[in-house]
């Protein structure tokens, strides 16, 4: 287990100073502060009131787990899913699938405060930064009036080549994020690669 991740189980057991920390982990203050300030920084920890110690100096910050960060590094989420999309392949028709993974895509769009502000391409450029901060490596081209995000690296991969249909979340998270139609050309055999087209 790294040190980010040890971190944060101590403080999901209970709050803790850097100094208590730096000791529990047997690493250096300076070492540890500087973890904390990146995992604060990415919103996993946050900073609680001071505690008063026992000797000398200034009283030190109890740090704890962000509210909803709980799980950052959990490992559950990706089995849980698909899980989940075997039970809804299990007991929607086809249809009620791809309309329920639309929703989905829409509210991933909502939650990312991305809406069309009448710019397409640029609307579509800070969709792409938020797939990009989830794990793709995914690129924005114009070809004439056609715009192209094309990836080579798919962020739920696994759970597209078990469920090809969740292309359709995707695709429909770019079409809340530009207010036009987008349509899914992915090519799913021994590898993946994602390729949303829209027209200007």
């Amino acid at each position: 287990m790294n040190t980010r991740s040890l971190i944060l189980n101590l403080l999901n057991r209970q709050p803790c100073t850097v100094n208590e920390l730096a000791t529990e982990l047997n690493l250096s203050r300076n070492s540890t502060h500087l973890q904390i300030l990146r995992l604060e920084a990415e919103g996993r920890v946050v900073k609680g009131g001071r505690r008063s110690g026992q000797g000398a100096g200034k009283p030190a910050y109890e740090y704890r787990i962000a509210a909803g960060a709980e799980d950052s590094f959990s490992g559950a989420h990706k089995p849980v899913l698909e899980a989940l999309l075997n039970a809804i392949t299990a007991e929607l028709p086809a249809q009620s699938r791809v309309s329920l993974l639309q929703k989905a895509g829409e509210q991933m769009a909502i939650d990312a405060d991305l809406q069309p502000a009448g710019e397409t391409e640029k609307d579509l450029r800070k969709a792409v930064d938020v797939v990009n901060s989830l794990g793709a490596m995914a690129e924005l081209k114009r070809s004439g009036s056609t715009l192209s995000v094309t990836s080579h690296s798919c962020p739920i991969a696994s759970i597209v080549h078990a469920q090809p249909d969740s292309c359709a979340l995707v695709a429909r998270f770019f079409s809340q994020a530009t207010g036009k139609p987008v349509e899914s050309r992915c090519k799913r055999d021994s590898s993946l690669v994602c390729r949303f087209t829209l027209e200007l």
